[in-house]
Order: C-alpha cells, then structure tokens, then sequence
C-alpha cells in the first residue's frame, strides 16, 4: 500500500478497514500417510479427499498454482457460501478447533519458488507454500539461515509455521516468526490479492500487519508470498546437558544460549556462534555433551496443549518464554478480541471458520 506525500497515515485507513483480509495460510494439516500431493491436469487442481475432521462430508482438495488461482477459487467459494481451508505441510492438523462449515481444501503445495533472493541484503521473498527444509538448504549456500527450528522442517511449509505460530528451541535466543516476517502479499475475503511490508529490512511505511496473522490459522485470509529477514550461519554449535535444578542459576548467569529446554528431569543448553564465544560457555556450564534437538522438536509435535509455566511438571517446558507442552488440549477457544478482529477481516467467514 502506497500513500502520496503529506497524506500520511490516514490514507491508510480506508484501505485497512476494506482491504482487511489479509492472513497466513493455515499451512499447518497434515496430509494422511501415503497420501502425495495430486498431479491431475488443470487448473486449479481439483482432488477428491476425506476431510481429517469428524462430522464433515468429503472435501475436494484444491491446489492452485498463483495468486491468482487463489483469487478465482475464493470467488468460487464465496458464490457457493462454502468455506475454504489452507492446507500445507499438514504438520499439525489434529490441533485446534474443527470446522464449523462445509467448503475445500486449499493447498499450497505448488505455490513454492522463490521470488526473490538479494543475499546480500539477508533477506529472502518465498510463496508460502516452499517448506523450511528447502527454504534452509538454499540459504545455506550463502552461508545463511532462518533462525526459526521447528518440527517435521521436510514437510512444514513456511506459511503453515506462520499461520499456527510455530517456534522451536532457538525460541529462546532468537525469538519467533514474529521477529523475521517483514512483508507479506495474501488473498483475502473478496478474492483480491493485497499487500503489506516489503523486501527490506528497515520499512516503516503502512500498519506493521504481517505480526497480526502470526497465529491466526487462516482465519483472516490465505498468504501467496511472504519476506523473510535471515541471519548468518554460526561458526560453531554446542549442547551441554545438566541437571533440571540448575535452570535458576543458567537463568542468572552471563551465558547467552540460544536454546534451552526442560524434559525428563534434564536442562538441554544450547550454544552458537564463533568457535572461541561456544567453547567459553560450554566449559563454563560443565556437564555432558549431546544432540537431543531432534528428538525434541519431534515430543513437542507430539503435544497439543500450550500452557504458561509457572515451575510445575510438563513433558517439555521452555523455561526461558515460559512455556509448557502438555498432553491435552488446553484453549477452549479463540478470545474475544481474536473474533472481533477475525469479524472485521472477514465479516462473512469465509476464511477457515472454526
């Protein structure tokens, strides 16, 4: 969105209030084993499939290749009063809350190039759609990387990671998707493609709009493309593995982790960075040496329910945010104000209702 000059922020607001639908693809459900992605001729692609939700008839499953694509297949859903779900990687289907109303399935496996790459900028331009995995290996030849660690990184797909808010154990020192979405370009409601941000690092013209779809499931739109700041690769990378009770005194020291994880009675501590900075801290913590991140991330796939910590027992805690994993569910559903936001971008719901 672009504004002449001296009109400032309030040529903005018309378009916000219109313009609202913009959102994450929830590209976060998790496609049955065995089950490739459909190659069928035309476009969009158009595949039979059972919902993964109870008490909802068989979906067809559609998989677009544009923005535009996008756009026809909303228009299509909004003329039929269905609804449409995004699909991606389906890391995290059985999660959240069922469908409240019959429609398709819109995949996002076909929207996966990338769009732009300036490396020396450190930062990337992708379709949602491209998963982290791949995204990793062609950042890695520039010696660069999204500093964002999460579970099945073969088959989340980065827009999916967006849209559930999914974080892994670099959380601790390096945040969450919150902190490197710096533009984003979505379908929203009407079928329209919009955008918001942009390609730099340093852009502060418009509403910062791209954090408020961190979460928010699909329910305010379907993302085509999204840019991405990145960081360099680390010289060096260490795991020392201590004793739960010492977590306090990690907590107060001078070490700078940038993972640390609670599970099974152990404190995972996870050191990078040059080689001289990583062996400093390991030899200052003490304890053994191991590589419990894959296993980790894969219990944390394993745990639906989200909940603040407070010192009591979980399966897997992030002391540092302050975050539990536990066994069962634990929102009842979304809040109040997360409706009144979802109303005002997609008044009809169109969107992933649930």
């Amino acid at each position: 969105m672009k504004h002449g000059k001296g009109q400032g922020i309030f040529c903005l607001f018309p378009c916000f209030i219109r313009v609202h639908p913009w959102l994450w693809f929830l590209d976060a459900y998790n496609r049955p084993s065995g089950t490739p992605p459909s190659a069928d001729a035309g476009i969009p692609h158009v595949t039979p499939t059972l919902s993964p939700f109870e008490g909802l008839q068989s979906l067809l499953l559609r998989q677009p290749a544009s923005a535009a694509e996008v756009g026809e297949l909303v228009r299509e859903a909004a003329s039929e009063a269905l609804a449409v779900y995004p699909v991606g990687g389906r890391t995290a289907v059985e999660f959240g809350l069922p469908p409240r109303k019959s429609g398709f399935h819109l995949e996002t496996c076909r929207l996966d190039q990338v769009i732009d790459y300036p490396a020396r900028d450190m930062t990337i331009t992708v379709q949602a759609g491209l998963t982290v995995a791949r995204l990793q290996t062609i950042l890695a030849r520039e010696n660069q990387r999204l500093p964002i660690d999460v579970p099945h990184a073969d088959r989340a797909t980065v827009g999916g990671i967006v849209a559930a808010n999914v974080s892994g154990p670099r959380r601790y020192g390096c945040g969450t998707l919150r902190d490197y979405v710096i533009g984003i370009s979505v379908v929203n409601d009407e079928g329209h493609e919009v955008k918001a941000g942009g390609r730099v690092v340093k852009n502060v013209a418009g509403y910062d709009l791209g954090k408020l779809f961190c979460g928010s499931r699909g329910r305010l739109g379907r993302v085509e493309r999204l840019a991405l700041r990145l960081h360099p690769l680390p010289e060096a990378a260490r795991t020392i593995v201590v004793e739960a009770s010492r977590w306090p005194d990690v907590h107060r020291s001078q070490l700078v982790p940038s993972a640390v994880d609670l599970a099974r009675g152990r404190l995972h501590v996870f050191f990078e960075g040059s080689q001289r900075a990583v062996a400093a801290q390991a030899a200052a913590l003490g304890g053994e040496e191991a590589d419990p991140w894959e296993e980790l991330r894969e219990l944390q796939a394993r745990l639906p329910g989200r909940a603040r910590w407070d010192g009591q027992e979980a399966p897997l805690v992030r002391p540092g945010p302050r975050v539990a994993y536990l066994e069962q569910e634990t929102s009842a559903g979304w809040s109040p104000l997360a409706e009144r936001v979802r109303a005002a971008f997609d008044p009809e719901g169109k969107c992933s209702p649930s």
